[in-house]
């Protein structure tokens, strides 16, 4: 020890780390000019072979100081520099700045866990690293509680253009879509920001979900975009998500908004992130199946929401007139069944039906075309759906004709039938193979309805479009990504959709499959559908309910109406008329079975006739059961003359039943008992025809039972 030291009592001064310095966390913010100010020499020329690309450094201070201040005050080469880090510095880059001020201790950084795990003397080595190149100060407290704790700190200026350059890399589709994943990846400070205007209340340190619902309630309170000062902007937005589901392409937002040319892309952020309503994006979505298409504004997903309720709110979209189907497929299903039992409808090899067939078949539907459905399409649904189902199959013949399956379907309950096509069309697969994203959405899709169900008719988007944000919100945990993967991984250029095509795909099928089967009513305007209406047939068929009847209990209540639960007006001229008062699906589901519907309008009609009435009978129904049903719905007494034709018509029904096999006669009856008497001979009995002769399934070939009967003495002749 020195004599200064002896004389003084003072202890020996530790030398300082390189890089690090001694500051309370209260200090105010470091900036470049500070943080670079504050180096040594020999630092400063360490930095500048990293930024100034390898070139010789000067050795005064000054000339080190501006260069060096520029390069990292510059976008583009604080980006370059950014690319080149190893993987560890790089991630312990993004945790600082998430951090409140862009500085942390130690364990703060350990606890920052963005799905990877790295320990406390990686993150040191690390933080020393960063410090060497010039990102990161290295500081040391002078609190009591922590004196000598390192906390590293970016300087703020040289922060904010880090957060900025690294935020879509740490952003996924969560934090894009949803409001309650953006204010999670904000810093504290950046939080505290945005919530401060909207309520001063609110607590920066709540949970994100929290906080989203906070956010929410205030928003829908104010109105969605009341923090948008520009009102031609406010309107654009408004547009943007009622006529594309909040997502819109940055190129595009001139089409929806006048003054769109005024912002750049960081000040339309701003505006959009201030006011907590959503943001603009580059998020490569390409792993997961998705294409935005470029630079994306985003409506936050629950944003997006109020906006299109607000748009709901403002009452049922206007229309011309509305298209039901009712039970109008199973009708022509039915059919096209018939057809293929009574009619030779024969096939190509790749199992087309021949074109003049086609339009016989077509002649028979009664099916109305129309601008949603026509007459070519509804063929294919219907054709599709026979094989589908398994309702029919190709002989060697190349003709069709019924399965087990078809041969059964008539007798089946309606709740059976309509559930089992509904089943067929959520797992159908698309002809173009594009339908990885939309069989995923169709049971979400039928889920919204549902919430959304109203008496009044949804504009015809506002479902897809609120089951396309939340699924694209939620890619991660869907686990969206690996089944892209694995269903593709042999493909050489696998599929991708836009957003926009997500909500055409999830419409289309509303349309061409859920109207059909009578799921749901469709307002139409000027030929196009402009708004949907979930019936009480879908309610009950996506809740899993039993479709029953309008004369049921259920249907009806316990004391019932009287009107609704009598919905036929049976004519003497023997057409029927069916209102549609009440639930009635079940009603025209048995009435199909032995009348033939004339013209589907707002009141159905059918004709009752001997070919349908015997057609009715072969399938397992009676003359009591027909005029009973009939009886039961009819408003006013059945006419004497329906209920004796019926009659008559179901007498005239006489069954001969066709057997193949083989017959064996004898001489005495004696001898057949001894020949039915043998194991395998009994086995092949069908039926004995006479006291000397059987019907057997296939002749007696066994040798060891021609044998046996050899030796009671019987032969064949």
């Amino acid at each position: 020890m020195s004599s200064t030291e002896r004389s003084t009592g003072s202890k020996p001064r530790r030398r300082r780390r390189r890089g690090s310095s001694r500051v309370s966390p209260a200090d105010e913010d470091v900036r470049i000019e500070r943080f670079l100010g504050k180096r040594k020499v020999s630092e400063l020329q360490e930095m500048w072979g990293f930024w100034q690309n390898g070139r010789r450094p000067p050795t005064r201070k000054a000339e080190l100081l501006d260069p060096l201040v520029a390069a990292l005050h510059d976008e583009e080469t604080v980006r370059a520099r950014i690319e080149i880090l190893s993987d560890r510095p790089r991630e312990v880059l993004k945790r600082l700045v998430r951090c409140d001020r862009y500085r942390a201790r130690l364990a703060d950084l350990v606890d920052a866990n963005n799905g990877r795990e790295i320990e406390g003397y990686e993150i040191e080595a690390a933080a020393r690293a960063l410090s060497k190149r010039g990102f990161v100060e290295v500081q040391r407290e002078r609190t009591a509680a922590r004196r000598g704790n390192e906390v590293y700190v970016i300087p703020s200026d040289l922060g904010d253009l880090i957060n900025g350059l690294l935020r879509e890399e740490r952003r996924g589709p969560w934090q894009v879509f949803s409001l309650a994943g953006h204010l999670g990846a904000l810093t504290p400070g950046r939080l505290r920001a945005v919530l401060s205007p909207l309520a001063p209340g609110l607590d920066a340190a709540g949970q994100p979900a929290d906080l989203a619902i906070d956010v929410v309630a205030v928003l829908r309170e104010r109105g969605a975009l009341a923090g948008i000062a520009d009102e031609a902007l406010r309107d654009g937005l408004r547009r943007a998500a009622i006529e594309r589901g909040g997502l819109i392409l940055r190129d595009e937002l001139d089409q929806v908004c006048d003054t769109a040319h005024a912002y750049d892309t960081a000040g339309l952020r701003a505006i959009l992130e201030d006011a907590a309503v959503g943001t603009v994006t580059t998020l490569a979505l390409g792993d997961f199946g998705i294409e935005l298409g470029g630079e994306t504004i985003v409506l936050f997903t629950s944003v997006c929401d109020l906006l299109l309720d607000e748009h709901r709110a403002e009452g049922t979209p206007e229309h011309d007139r509305v298209d039901a189907a009712r039970v109008d497929l199973l009708t022509d299903l039915q059919q096209f069944l018939t057809l293929v039992a009574t009619t030779p409808l024969r096939v190509t090899q790749g199992r087309t039906i021949y074109r003049a067939a086609q339009h016989r078949i077509l002649d028979s539907f009664i099916f109305r075309e129309d601008e949603l459905m026509d007459r070519e399409t509804m063929f294919g649904v219907l054709y599709t759906l026979a094989f589908g189902l398994e309702l029919v199959e190709v002989t060697d013949e190349s003709r069709l004709r019924l399965s087990a399956k078809g041969k059964a379907w008539d007798s089946l309950e309606l709740t059976e039938k309509i559930g089992a096509i509904y089943a067929r069309f959520l797992e159908e697969r698309l002809p173009d193979g594009r339908d990885f994203h939309v069989r995923r959405l169709r049971r979400a899709l039928a889920k919204e309805l549902t919430e959304a169900a109203s008496e009044e008719f949804l504009p015809i988007a506002y479902v897809p479009f609120r089951v396309r944000n939340d699924y694209l919100a939620n890619l991660e945990d869907e686990g969206v990504r690996e089944h892209f993967k694995n269903r593709f991984r042999y493909t050489y250029t696998p599929p991708r959709e836009s957003p926009a095509e997500l909500r055409a795909r999830l419409v289309g099928y509303m349309v061409k499959r859920l109207y059909p089967l009578g799921v749901i009513d469709i307002a139409v305007r000027g030929g196009r559908p402009v708004g949907v209406r979930l019936t009480e047939l879908g309610r009950r068929l996506i809740h899993g309910e039993r479709l029953c009847g309008s004369g049921s209990p259920e249907a009806t209540g316990e004391s019932g109406s009287t009107q609704s639960a009598s919905p036929l007006v049976v004519n003497p001229d023997f057409e029927v008329l069916l209102f549609p008062e009440g639930d009635v699906n079940e009603v025209a589901h048995t009435l199909g079975r032995f009348a033939t519907r004339t013209k589907s309008e707002r009141v159905a009609h059918y004709r009752i006739a001997r070919e349908a009435v015997e057609r009715a009978i072969v399938k397992g129904m009676t003359s009591d059961e027909i005029l009973g049903f009939l009886e039961q719905n009819a408003r006013l007494p059945v006419p004497q003359n329906i209920s004796y034709s019926i009659r008559e018509w179901a007498a005239r029904v006489r069954f001969v039943r066709q057997r193949e096999g083989v017959v064996v006669t004898t001489t005495d009856a004696s001898s057949l008992d001894d020949l039915l008497a043998v194991e395998d001979v009994a086995r092949l009995l069908v039926e004995r025809l006479a006291p000397t002769a059987a019907l057997l399934r296939s002749p007696i070939t066994d040798w060891k039972a021609q044998e046996l009967l050899r030796g009671l003495g019987i032969y064949f002749k």
